[in-house]
């Protein structure tokens, strides 16, 4: 038999035994694979042990009776099993942290070193100091920034030691004369605020920015940047501005630019000076904008056809008002600036202040005006050249012209005036004919005229253009003979006057040489309100009186201690009944034979009557004496300063021009002392309804005008019309008869209908004729092409609020290319509107409608969100479409919840920050307000690039690029054009490519038309560009269509042609 071996225990307990010996078994080996997958796969594993442990705890400890009766072992045989486990799940867990604390490790370590990395390659001199102020750590580029202590920056030193170790090896130019202890205080102070920057000198041409930020823990980290260069290249940008402003200078007062509207975008700093305004104020006006800007019309018009026509233009001269209120006379020459297309894109030229020539032309004006209405002598000629200065037409009374005729007709105005009969200044005369100018009153003289006498004349002319070309002189001869007669016999008259009146007074006076009255006779009582006894013993500042002139009584003290004759000292006394007169004083010095100073002797003379008649005369001239109303010169003087001030506060004014109907046949039917009394209870009635600051007055015969000051509604004007026409239009009881008349009324508003008085009165006259036609007693606004602009405008409003409302717009998409390559790396979103009643409307049109009535807030927010649904549908579709730029209002950036809304736009659309480029104007993001600024770092701090989008169209000083949180430039069209033609526009965008490079700023260049645009502008270091060259606006899916036809062979074909 063969042996066999011992029994061994074949009953349930044995199976149950092993089965979970094996289970456990091949659990650990489960989490030992596990464990062997990596950090993430034991962190799995971990937490499938620590559930493990827990079961196995708590069967061991509340349930072993139960369980091992359920394996049919004996209890102490479960509790030893679950004990192993235990043991096992420990060793298992103890292994699972360490393999993830491994992974942690070595994740860490890899985060130091690329940050050590970063540190060391920053061109960025950084230093960390604990709240002790002792260094932790610093890059290399501090340390390089001073070498002369870099052996002792080291971790554990002292700031204050290495200040102390750098003062006797700094620079002077650091130093700057201080003391160890001034200069260590000075470097220890920086450091106690929470954040510091300043600009230093470091070296000698170097400059260092030097930021040192305390953090809450007390840290400092300290930043150093070498911007020496920068500074370098500001400084010799204001050189060659100032080189360029002198040489203006040197031939005319000042250099100006304007656009092609016609307003101001460039100008040097002495128009500011003579003109006494801002340069903001100034920027993007028109010159009729200027306040207080009046022309004379015929000189207005040809300026205007000048500029219509796209042609040069000779002085132009118009008045303005200064910043101080003082009138300026201002003359501008300028020529047309086109581009290469041939486009016209603005005006170039010269200004001169002409204030003292024009108050002398002003001056001789008023003296031949006064003189014709006392005369009514004058006579005039009427003359015409050609093109080439020969007379070809001369009219007038026949007996002083017709036999000039034969002489003049067909000969050149040079043989006439250097005829030897005549007298005149020539060269001077020329000069206007050569440069094809107007001028006003130039005196000559015939030494014999056609009366065989010597003649006076003068002359005033304009030149003539037909369709833009030069077609010759036109202008009036004045026969003024009889004029310098009569002011050589009142000059002779008033010098006899003189010498026969020096000595007229009222009263005697004497002084002693202390200057005290010694005797005056006739009058002390009506000059001083005194007895002369009362007089005698004073000095004159010791008696009664207010002094008018001269303007101290230390001014008449010093002449009279000079002992130098006085005329004309003027006082003012009030009388002891109320009254008030005026008095004057002459004297002379009085001296002895020995030549010794005695005292003065000399007249005085009541003047009240005089200074009276003075005042009356001077109403008489400001206030229409029958109706009281200030008359026509007053009120335009008035409305003038009016209009300036209403332009430079954004204010809308109105002009009401009231004509009474039929008020010739009032007049006719019952006499003019009827009309005149009708006139005076009109104007009344306009008081009763326009009262101050509003202004009234009278131009002449039944025609008076009403100036609103502020009318923030078109109705505020109308609703005073209606008034006005139901008012005057009352029945009245005018010398025992019942009377009635009525108005029309015509309305323009400044400065939509005239951007000066003279433009606003032909407005309103012309609208008033247009209330005549209409039926009488009724008003009217402007003209009927006004009326439908202001109608259009209005409709246009509506049309867009509906629009915005609807969505019922389109964007466009225009390529941004690199002009490396020629790659589009970029699109810009352009919006359009068709409304179906109107047409295709220009951006131009409708956006500052919208901007103006809040409607671009709505606007803007759908081109963001449609821009953004587009961009989503392009990613679906497997298109890896380059960003997108976004234009911006200004409006929009003023917005508190303005950064919000965009970034939830963004969540909604899944569209990353990076992926768009708001675009804001220079007015944009020059915005001083703090909504703005904040706004604008809100988003760039959120990873959305920000473009300066039309630089230069607001002429923005380039020192503020440092400042704005832009990656992106983008030139405006118009540099684009003209810095190809003009030195310097050039130098300008030069100035601008370099200092946007040196800070790290990318340049676009807009308006890219032709291929030498391209050329020259890459050439000058533009990165980008945006035009018609590379492509035009398209619409979505004609964007997608390109975009997809590039990339359809697996790489991108060039934009560039």
């Amino acid at each position: 038999m063969m042996d066999t071996p011992p029994a061994t225990n074949s009953g349930p307990g044995a199976a149950s035994e092993a089965g979970p010996t094996r289970s456990l078994l091949s659990a650990l080996r489960s989490v030992a694979a596990r464990l062997s997958r990596g950090p993430n796969a034991a962190i799995v594993a971990l937490g499938a042990i620590l559930v493990a442990t827990l079961l196995v705890a708590l069967v061991r400890n509340f349930a072993p009776e139960p369980l091992a009766h359920a394996l049919g072992l004996r209890v102490d045989e479960v509790d030893r099993i679950a004990h192993d486990a235990l043991l096992v799940l420990l060793a298992i867990g103890l292994g699972a942290w360490g393999a993830v604390a491994a992974a942690a490790w070595k994740r860490t370590r890899g985060h130091v070193e690329r940050i050590d990395e970063a540190l060391s390659s920053m061109n960025v001199g950084l230093a960390v100091w604990d709240g002790d102020d002792r260094l932790i750590e610093c890059n290399e580029a501090f340390r390089a920034i001073y070498p002369e202590i870099r052996e002792h920056l080291v971790a554990g030193v002292g700031y204050e030691r290495l200040l102390r170790i750098y003062y006797p090896l700094a620079p002077a130019e650091v130093i700057g004369g201080r003391s160890e202890e001034q200069f260590v205080a000075d470097a220890m102070r920086r450091r106690r605020g929470g954040r510091v920057t300043e600009l230093v000198r470091h070296h000698k041409d170097r400059w260092l920015m030097m930021t040192d930020a305390r953090g809450a823990d007390g840290s400092i980290v300290s930043f150093r940047l070498d911007i020496s260069e920068q500074r370098l290249l500001d400084l010799e940008l204001r050189k060659r501005h100032k080189v360029m402003d002198d040489l203006a200078e040197l031939s005319y007062d000042w250099y100006w630019r304007q656009d092609a509207d016609g307003r101001l975008v460039e100008f040097s700093p002495t128009m500011e000076q003579r003109l006494g305004y801002p340069r903001q104020t100034l920027l993007g006006r028109k010159d009729a904008e200027l306040p207080g800007f009046q022309a004379d019309p015929g000189e207005l018009a040809a300026y205007r056809q000048c500029v219509e026509a796209r042609q040069p233009f000779p002085w132009f001269r118009f008045r303005a008002t200064r910043g101080d209120g003082t009138p300026v006379w201002v003359a501008v020459t300028g020529k047309p600036i086109f581009d290469e297309t041939g486009t016209f894109i603005g005006y170039y030229g010269a200004g001169r202040d002409v204030t003292d020539s024009e108050a002398t032309i002003i001056a001789l004006r008023h003296s031949e005006e006064r003189f014709r209405a006392l005369t009514k002598l004058a006579t005039e000629w009427y003359w015409e050249t050609d093109e080439a200065l020969r007379f070809a037409l001369v009219k007038g009374p026949p007996e002083l012209v017709e036999p000039l005729q034969d002489t003049l007709l067909g000969k050149p105005v040079g043989d006439f005036v250097n005829h030897p009969n005549v007298d005149v200044d020539w060269p001077a005369l020329s000069r206007h004919f050569e440069r094809r100018e107007a001028f006003r009153r130039v005196p000559f003289r015939l030494k014999r005229d056609m009366r065989g006498r010597p003649g006076y004349y003068e002359v005033s002319a304009e030149p003539m253009f037909d369709g833009g070309t030069f077609a010759g002189f036109r202008g009036l001869v004045w026969d003024v003979t009889e004029r310098e007669a009569l002011i050589a016999q009142l000059t002779d008259s008033e010098a006899r006057f003189r010498a026969l009146t020096e000595l007229s007074s009222d009263w005697f006076w004497e002084m002693d040489a202390s200057l005290r009255f010694t005797s005056i006779r006739r009058g002390a009582h009506g000059a001083f309100d005194l007895a002369d006894d009362e007089v005698i013993g004073k000095q004159r500042w010791e008696l009664p009186g207010e002094l008018i002139q001269p303007a101290t009584w230390e001014e008449h003290r010093a002449t009279l201690e000079a002992h130098k004759p006085f005329r004309d000292l003027m006082l003012r006394h009030m009388k002891a009944d109320g009254s008030v007169v005026y008095h004057i004083s002459s004297g002379d010095p009085i001296f002895d034979d020995k030549g010794e100073f005695r005292g003065y002797r000399g007249v005085g003379k009541n003047i009240t009557e005089q200074v009276r008649a003075q005042e009356r005369i001077e109403r008489l001239a400001t206030v229409d004496p029958l109706t009281q109303l200030p008359n026509r010169q007053t009120f335009d003087e008035r409305a003038g300063r009016v209009l300036a001030k209403a332009y430079a506060e954004g204010r809308r004014c109105a002009l009401l021009f009231v004509d009474l109907d039929n008020f010739r046949l009032l007049n006719n039917g019952y006499g003019h002392r009827v009309g005149d009394q009708m006139l005076s209870i009109v104007a009344g009635r306009m008081r009763s309804i326009v009262a101050e600051p509003n202004l009234l007055g009278r131009r002449g015969g039944d025609e008076m005008v009403i100036l609103l000051t502020d009318v923030p509604r078109p109705e505020v004007a109308t609703e005073t019309a209606q008034a006005l026409i139901k008012a005057i239009a009352e029945p009245a009881r005018v010398l025992g008869m019942e009377v009635s008349v009525t108005p029309s009324v015509g309305i323009a508003f400044f400065p939509q209908d005239g951007a000066d008085i003279d433009s606003l009165l032909n407005a309103a006259d012309a609208a008033m004729y247009q209330a005549k036609e209409s039926g009488r007693r009724t008003y009217s606004f402007f003209t009927p092409a006004v009326a439908r602009r202001v109608d259009l405008r209005l409709r246009l409003e509506q049309r867009l609020r509906k629009a915005v409302e609807a969505r019922d717009f389109k964007l466009f998409y225009q390529p941004l290319v690199s002009l490396a390559d020629g790659k589009m790396i970029g699109a810009e979103a352009l919006i359009r509107w068709k409304d179906v009643e109107l047409g295709d409307i220009s951006p131009a049109e409708f956006i500052p409608i919208a901007e103006e009535s809040g409607l671009i807030i709505g606007l803007g927010d759908w081109v963001l969100r449609e821009a953004c649904r587009a961009r989503q549908v392009w990613r679906q579709l497997g298109l890896d479409v380059p960003p997108l730029a976004i234009n911006m209002s200004g409006v929009q950036l003023r917005q508190l919840g303005c950064v919000e809304g965009l970034l939830e736009t963004l969540v909604e659309f899944e569209v990353a920050p990076s992926e768009v480029e708001v675009e804001v104007t220079e007015t944009g993001l020059l915005d001083t307000s703090a909504v703005s600024r904040e706004n604008l770092i809100r988003l760039r701090n959120a990873g959305v690039k920000l473009a300066l989008d039309d630089f230069g169209v607001g002429f923005s000083s380039l020192s503020h690029l440092r400042d704005l949180p832009i990656h992106r430039l983008k030139i405006d069209r118009s540099f684009t054009v003209e810095c190809m033609r003009d030195a310097r526009t050039l130098t300008i965008v030069k100035a601008v490519i370099e200092m946007a490079r040196s800070l790290g700023i990318s340049v676009t260049a807009e308006g890219i038309e032709t291929q030498a645009q391209q050329t020259w502008m890459q050439h000058l270091g533009c990165d980008t560009a945006q035009g018609y060259l590379f492509a035009r606006p398209m619409p979505a899916d004609e964007f997608l269509k390109a975009f997809i036809d590039r990339r359809g062979l697996g790489r991108e074909r060039s934009l560039m042609h």
